[in-house]
This record gives C-alpha cells, sequence and structure tokens, in this order.
C-alpha cells in the first residue's frame, strides 16, 4: 500500500522504529484498510417499520407453532430471535452492545434487563464504543410498540426460558441452545472467553418470513440490509414517530 510504503521510507530517512515492526496490531489494521480499498463502502439501507414489524409477526407465530409442535429448540431459536431484532430495531442497540463480548466488557447480560410490567422494559447498557470510561447508560424499552408488537411479553417469555434453563443473571443475555444425549438442554451460556453471535439470524428469518409469505421484493430487500440496518431504521421510524431528535439520540447513546 502506498502509505505504508511512505510512512516506511520516512522512519527509514529518519532512523526511527519500523512502526509494524514495533507494533504488529497494525498488520491488521492495514487489512481493513485494504478491503474498504478493494471493495469500496458498500450502503446498507435502514430496515424499516413495517419489515421489522411483519417479521417479529411471522416469528412470533412460529414460535407458537413450533411449542404446540413440541419443537422447543426451533421454538427458542425464533424467540431469541425476536428479542435480537427487538434490541436492534426498537432499542437501537449496537451489534457490540447486543451480544456479549468475549472479554466480558461489552454486550448485554441477563441481569442487565428488568421488566416493569405493563410499563416498559429496562435495559443497561454496560458499555459502547462511545463510552470511553464505561459508566454505561439506561435505555427503555416500551411495553408494546405502536404496530402492536408485545415487546414486554416477548422479554418476558425469554427471561423464563432462560431461567428454566438455569442461566444467571451474570450471564450472556443472548445465548445459543443445545443438546445432550438426545434430549433438548435448552439454553446455554458462552462458555468463558467465547462470544456467541448469531450473525445470520436477521437475514437468516427475512429470507424464511418472506419466501413464507411470497413477497416478490425479497431479493432487492435483503441486498440492502444487514444487522447495522436495524439500528438505522429503528432510528428512523422513532423520528418519524414523533420521538424527535434529542429523544432518538438519547435512546440511541449518540
Amino acid at each position: 500500500m502506498h502509505y505504508k510504503h511512505a510512512i516506511r521510507s520516512l522512519c527509514r530517512a529518519r532512523q526511527l522504529v519500523d512502526p509494524w515492526e514495533a507494533f504488529p496490531f497494525l498488520e491488521d489494521v492495514g487489512e481493513g484498510i485494504r478491503k474498504r480499498e478493494r471493495r469500496g463502502p458498500t450502503r446498507k439501507e435502514g430496515a424499516s417499520l413495517a419489515t421489522v414489524t411483519a417479521l417479529l409477526n411471522f416469528w412470533a407465530l412460529s414460535e407458537r407453532n413450533f411449542r404446540a409442535q413440541g419443537r422447543h429448540n426451533d421454538a427458542d431459536t425464533v424467540l431469541r430471535h425476536q428479542v435480537c431484532v427487538i434490541l436492534g430495531f426498537f432499542g437501537l442497540r449496537r451489534k457490540s452492545e447486543i451480544f456479549l463480548a468475549a472479554d466480558g466488557r461489552l454486550g448485554l447480560r441477563v441481569g442487565h434487563v428488568a421488566l416493569v410490567r405493563g410499563s416498559h422494559v429496562r435495559l443497561f447498557v454496560a458499555g459502547a464504543k462511545n463510552d470511553p470510561y464505561n459508566q454505561g447508560d439506561v435505555a427503555p424499552l416500551s411495553w408494546v410498540s405502536t404496530t402492536g408488537i408485545k415487546i414486554g411479553e416477548i422479554f418476558a417469555r425469554y427471561l423464563a426460558r432462560l431461567r428454566d434453563s438455569g442461566i444467571g443473571v451474570s450471564d450472556a443475555l443472548i445465548c445459543k441452545t443445545g443438546w445432550e444425549s438426545g434430549r433438548y438442554k435448552g439454553f446455554i451460556a458462552p462458555a468463558p472467553g467465547k462470544c456467541f453471535m448469531p450473525d445470520d439470524c436477521f437475514r437468516t428469518g427475512l429470507k424464511m418470513c418472506f419466501t413464507e409469505l411470497k413477497l416478490p421484493e425479497n431479493a432487492h430487500v435483503l441486498s440492502g440490509l444487514a444487522w447495522h440496518s436495524l439500528r438505522r431504521g429503528g432510528a428512523t421510524a422513532a423520528f418519524n414517530a414523533g420521538g424527535g431528535i434529542k429523544g432518538v439520540c438519547a435512546i440511541g447513546l449518540w
């Protein structure tokens, strides 16, 4: 890369230490820059309120059907998907603020969620990339969305399933599901130093939803959506609903 060659030439001329030898992590930073130069920036659209509502309603119906059929693994999976999408869209949370990091510094734990029944869901965001002192902040979620999504009840069901599976308050909020000796165990907390991040659940869920509902625009919509589309689209939806710039920024911790 041109900038790397120029910096190294300057260091040699000034008899300075080669930065890439002194700080090996710069190679990782450089690789990210090289990828950006090769691919260019990719614009991702914000998820619309209508799309997210349709997706959550589809998952809620799937969850009920799976429970009735005794397919608790599938029911727990789509229940977790609902929580993840709600956190991203209605909670305006970044992916790094949702999934507990391997070092435990960022991400939500079970104890960070409190239910004020009939009123709201209280989230404590322990850390964010724009929170350099890791002081944390509180972000509330309405008990029911303006489109009728029963956010509080979804969280109540999810937390109950976590408790039934033996997940403690200090464990990651977003857990994987697992089996043992051919029997479904329920939710399993990530091992210490491990991060569970079901990156594909949003796009996979959209594909399932659009296929079932036979929506013709699925290919176009899917190509422009990613995890950050939830935060971006949720901010737009909150502003259009009259939240105001200050209100949206307060919830999203901008």
